[in-house]
């Protein structure tokens, strides 16, 4: 790494507010600790730097009127005890066009709403749980999810409002956390997000000779909580020293890693960087379920980086001391505004941008789908679709893509009909179907699959009912469809229920234990 010249450095910090409340105080003492950390660390290098720790916007502009040329090394996560403001504080240095450490503004106010974040991710492919946001308490569970859930602020930082109690395994559960949390939070949201019930890793990414790239991956130990106590890092566990969640959750390298999910951590970090526009460092914070699904909770633009927080343990994992990171984030604050690169030019996915595209929120009927036969140039992508739903393991994937080769290699064959779904000429979903042997007008569904970016918009609706007309087309009296009865298979079930099948049948322990297979049909002429 290389910086130019030594650069006059102002290294900014926002001052602790004297009404913040007692979970605001301890994150802002923090933020005095990594400014201490950093203002070493910048003599050590030889670098002189003038500190600024301010209350007010005012503040920070006379000071950069004074030092016009500085470089500015922005630790601010706020102001006024407002979270909200530390994007601001960003869009004030980008104005000023001067170099500055860190994300940029839009990145900033993008994760901080943890609500639109879910969404960009999920439109750029990134399995991230099922969640809704509700600003008053709700009259009953809401039906697209499942239990537990966990509640927490969908516009906070520093874990400020997740308790011990936020993981909520019922509806009288639900509502009592709501309670708690949407006096203050009713304007900005409450995030009611599945819980995912497994291991739970962060992955810190930083700049590094003008790009960035993923240190080793953090798993947090959730092994020394008394039973009973639920496995999530809440605010206390975070910045509460006295409090036995903090000893007892521990963040340590995640060493003997298979090397297909170190793998994984890493593209799934690197994806959630580039859906948020990032242009610096940054952490992921992820979950492995017991299936093996991956999925992304949240993207966090300049974490904290003090002494003692993750992202210096995954550093010190990494054999980099904490003088080479910051010199990293000096010159490539140097080496962004020497490019002119202040703010990502990067678009926003389609879906969640201004403009009408694949995965814009439309009604069914004004979707313009095309459903058609599969194609051999379709085949990578549906085995893409079904990857990225988490719903399948390998070994099914394996089966649909035989599947897929018999029907593309044997057009004459009867057993398999395989049709793609295309909205606006992007491949969406596809379904795979056949008359059931040694049966008279009896069909089954084996596979039905949408893109998570572009489910709940009616695609997998057509695609059943353009079955079923196929069926009866071809005397078909009778349509099978089997799934698991698992919780997470809860909304492939209210699918079917919501579109006329029912529970034909149950086989308790079929797929393995506690886990049954549920047959469902409907009869396709009367």
């Amino acid at each position: 790494m290389r910086i130019e010249n030594h650069p006059d450095i102002l290294l900014i910090s926002n001052a602790p507010c004297e009404h913040s409340e007692a979970p605001e105080r301890v994150s802002e003492a923090a933020v005095c600790e990594t400014l201490s950390a950093v203002e070493q660390s910048l003599h050590k290098l030889g670098l002189p730097c003038r500190t600024l720790s301010f209350k007010r916007c005012a503040e920070l502009l006379k000071a950069l009127q004074e030092r016009p040329e500085c470089l500015v090394f922005n630790l601010c996560e706020g102001l006024e005890g407002y979270s909200g403001f530390e994007s601001h504080v960003a869009a004030v240095l980008e104005m000023s066009k001067i170099p500055f450490t860190g994300n940029n503004a839009l990145t900033l106010a993008l994760a901080r709403n943890k609500n639109l974040a879910k969404k960009i991710m999920r439109a750029s492919g990134i399995l991230t749980p099922n969640w809704c946001c509700c600003h008053e308490m709700p009259e009953f569970p809401p039906p697209e999810l499942s239990f537990p859930m966990i509640c927490k602020p969908a516009c906070e930082d520093a874990s400020l409002g997740i308790m011990p109690q936020s993981v909520v395994r019922d509806f009288e559960a639900m509502k009592s956390i709501l309670e708690l949390l949407l006096p203050r939070y009713a304007k900005e949201g409450v995030l009611l997000e599945e819980f995912v019930e497994g291991r739970e890793f962060n992955v810190a990414i930083m700049p590094e000779a003008g790009r960035v790239r993923c240190l080793g991956a953090l798993e947090i130990d959730f092994s020394r909580l008394p039973p009973g106590e639920e496995h999530i890092l809440c605010h206390a566990a975070k910045w509460l020293e006295k409090d036995q969640r903090f000893a007892n959750t521990v963040s340590q390298p995640a060493i003997n890693l298979p090397q297909a999910l170190q793998n994984k951590l890493s593209q799934c970090a690197m994806a959630s960087h580039q859906a948020l526009l990032a242009n610096s460092y940054g952490r992921v914070d992820m979950r492995l379920d017991r299936q093996g699904r991956l999925f992304v909770l949240e993207y966090n633009p300049n974490p904290d980086i003090g002494p003692a927080a993750g992202f210096s343990k995954a550093l010190q994992a990494d054999n980099l001391s904490y003088e080479e990171f910051v010199l990293c984030l000096i010159a490539e604050a140097q080496d962004k505004y020497r490019r002119g690169v202040i703010t990502s030019q990067k678009p926003l996915p389609a879906s969640v941008s201004g403009k009408a595209a694949p995965g814009a929120a439309r009604q069914p009927d004004e979707l313009n789908v095309e459903i058609r036969e599969l194609r051999l140039e379709d085949r990578s992508q549906v085995l893409r679709i079904l990857s990225l739903s988490g719903m399948f393991s390998q070994a099914e994937i394996e089966v649909a893509d035989e599947l897929l080769g018999i029907f593309l290699q044997k057009p004459e064959q009867k057993d398999y009909c395989i049709h793609v779904a295309s909205l606006d000429g992007e491949l969406a979903g596809y379904v795979c179907f056949g008359p059931s042997p040694a049966t008279a007008g009896s069909f089954d569904l084996y596979w039905i699959a949408v893109h998570p970016r572009l489910q709940s918009q009616g695609i997998g609706k057509k695609l059943l009912r353009f079955v079923e007309q196929e069926c009866r087309s071809q005397g078909g009296r009778l349509l099978i469809i089997e799934t698991s009865s698992r919780e997470l298979y809860a909304p492939t079930q209210a699918f079917y229920a919501r579109n006329g099948y029912r529970v034909e049948a149950r086989i308790k322990d079929y797929y393995a234990k506690d886990d049954d297979r549920l047959i469902y049909t409907r009869k396709l002429q009367d």
